[in-house]
């Protein structure tokens, strides 16, 4: 599940500011394996937006669950973030928040000011929990096969967990709002130093049904990847 902003799309400014902090663990410049890592941070985007529409949101696999009104005017979006590193499991969390304006063209005149809307708000924000079963401990930037850990068989095993939730189209009273709630579980098999298999199952539950599913209120979705990984520094040679 995600809510998808839209970039700047015209010449108005555009402001992005993020700050990190990375301790142990969690900072790709530490030497060895430390037991702990924590990373915290938070960001800000800030624009003026012409007609466009607003945070939307989707499922895993892209489908549209509840599209947002059109906004115009000033927009906001924050998020703040953190990763937690303890031994074998990971737990990462992130909250975000958007604010968009809105105004509507009233006489089909662009010279003309615009009548300003109630503005829309949308909510979101996860908490992840991924077990490394076996094989080497998490870290930034590593491939969980690179270096020695415990092992089982053939390469390294991770087992995860989520839950999100959404609010969106909050805060207008002409604006039907929407959003939605999911767990999701998964297991990742790193087979190789350049190739990871996965399988994860998703229960997404909708606050309102979707365009294309008039009184669906929940949906189910089973996704298999593979992935690869080549070094840059392989590339570079």
């Amino acid at each position: 599940m995600g809510a998808l902003p839209r970039g700047a799309q015209d010449a108005a400014l555009l402001v992005d500011a993020r700050l990190d902090v990375a301790l142990g663990r969690a900072n790709p410049q530490t030497k060895g394996a430390p037991l702990l890592g924590l990373r915290l941070g938070a960001g800000i985007h800030a624009e003026s937006a012409e007609d466009r529409i607003g945070v939307r949101g989707t499922t895993a696999d892209g489908f549209i669950f509840y599209r947002a009104a059109t906004v115009y005017g000033p927009r906001h979006v924050a998020e703040a973030h953190a990763a937690a590193y303890l031994g074998p499991v990971r737990i990462l969390g992130e909250i975000g928040v958007a604010k968009e304006s809105r105004a509507k063209d009233t006489d089909g005149n662009p010279a003309t000011p615009r009548v300003p809307q109630d503005f829309i708000r949308s909510l979101g924000g996860f908490v992840e929990a991924a077990w490394m079963l076996t094989g080497q401990r998490r870290a930034p930037g590593i491939w969980p096969t690179e270096r020695p850990g415990r092992s089982w068989g053939i390469g390294a095993l991770e087992l995860a967990g989520r839950f999100e939730r959404l609010s969106l189209g909050q805060g207008a009273r002409d604006v039907e709002p929407g959003g939605a709630t999911r767990v999701s579980a998964a297991i990742r098999w790193w087979a190789t130093q350049f190739c990871a298999v996965s399988a994860a199952g998703y229960f997404t539950a909708y606050d309102t049904a979707p365009i294309e599913g008039p009184g669906t209120t929940q949906s189910w979705l089973g996704i298999l990847r593979a992935t690869f990984h080549v070094p840059v520094e392989k590339l570079m040679r």
